[in-house]
């Protein structure tokens, strides 16, 4: 009877320990992978001088742009980060996945948030916020026409 019952404290204790460390993992954002991403349409400041500039963010930036978002991590607490941005994703299969862009002004990870839609977004920190401007910058003009020069 005191094996059996050792037995099922044992257990107990190794259910607990599952599900802690089950809560206790990290989880990544759900961007999409890059070649299953249609379109993107930013809406994003530039600079701390100048406005908010509308464009559609060349697929092939994608994987630059969100590799500059990565690695992260769920952010359960949200602090006031400032508004940089959103991107507005559809996928091959036409589901929507929205990006807000957050800058930190830090030395700490950048931030943003991931969802099908802005009221059920996940925040996350992580990447870098220097890295991701430049990276929007440059896909921004990219996406700019090229003048023809006679």
């Amino acid at each position: 009877m005191v094996k059996l019952r050792r037995f099922y404290v044992l257990l107990l204790l190794i259910a607990m320990l599952v599900l802690l460390f089950a809560l206790q993992r990290p989880e990544v954002a759900p961007l999409p992978v890059d070649d299953d991403v249609h379109s993107i349409a930013a809406s994003v400041v530039m600079g701390s001088d100048s406005g908010q500039v509308d464009f559609q963010l060349p697929l092939s930036h994608w994987p630059r742009v969100r590799a500059a978002l990565e690695p992260s991590t769920r952010d359960y607490h949200p602090a006031g980060w400032v508004h940089r941005g959103v991107l507005q994703i559809t996928t091959k299969s036409q589901r929507a996945v929205i990006v807000l862009l957050f800058d930190t002004f830090s030395d700490q990870p950048g931030a943003f948030a991931v969802g099908p839609t802005v009221e059920r977004r996940v925040y996350y920190r992580g990447g870098d916020s220097d890295r991701l401007v430049k990276e929007l910058a440059a896909a921004y003009a990219a996406a700019q026409p090229k003048s023809s020069s006679q």
